[in-house]
């Protein structure tokens, strides 16, 4: 048998969990509003971020609250691979080819919250061919995050920054504009 004391302490905890409950669904928005989220990249002339050159900017509209929306953009390109094969005729080499997806893509959610700000979450991948090698094959070079970011509406936000090994300097924006 419980205490009086432990079964009010239980009834209690009981409350403040519906209350929270209550709370956190009565924050959350009956309706669900378009999000236009534009995902910008480029580099960077200097250091200055007033320097920066867009090289590509992609939007796609997602639903708040709705599934994650898949945005892709670019090529297959193939990237030749080169084994040495030992034959009748000796040492060979025997050039095969991968294909590679290179461009952009992002897969994002976005969410109204109760003060109007957007959350956003996305994985993002950035990929981009740079000359070949002493071998002369191309390299594909790639840059993926995952982020979680809020903003507010019309906002933008710098989200990646990089160096390549040329010390070019390459950026990623977002920004995210209620549409109804």
């Amino acid at each position: 048998m419980l205490s009086k004391t432990r079964s009010v302490s239980l009834v209690a905890a009981l409350l403040v969990a519906l209350f929270l409950t209550a709370t956190a669904a009565g924050a959350q928005s009956d309706a669900n509003y378009n999000v236009r989220l534009t995902f910008t990249a480029g580099t960077l002339d200097g250091t200055k971020k007033e320097n920066k050159v867009p090289a590509k900017s992609l939007s796609l509209v997602v639903t708040s609250d709705g599934p994650p929306a898949t945005l892709l953009t670019g090529s297959r390109v193939p990237i030749p691979t080169t084994e040495i094969a030992t034959t009748d005729q000796g040492v060979v080499p025997v050039t095969s080819y991968t294909y590679q997806n290179i461009g952009f893509s992002a897969e994002v959610e976005a969410r109204i919250l109760p003060n109007g700000w957007i959350e956003v979450r996305a994985s993002v991948e950035d990929s981009w061919i740079e000359p070949g090698t002493e071998d002369d094959h191309p390299v594909v070079q790639t840059r993926h995050q995952r982020i979680g970011v809020v903003l507010q509406d019309g906002a933008g936000l710098e989200i990646a920054r990089s160096t390549d090994a040329d010390d070019r300097i390459r950026w990623v924006d977002v920004k995210a504009e209620i549409l109804d």
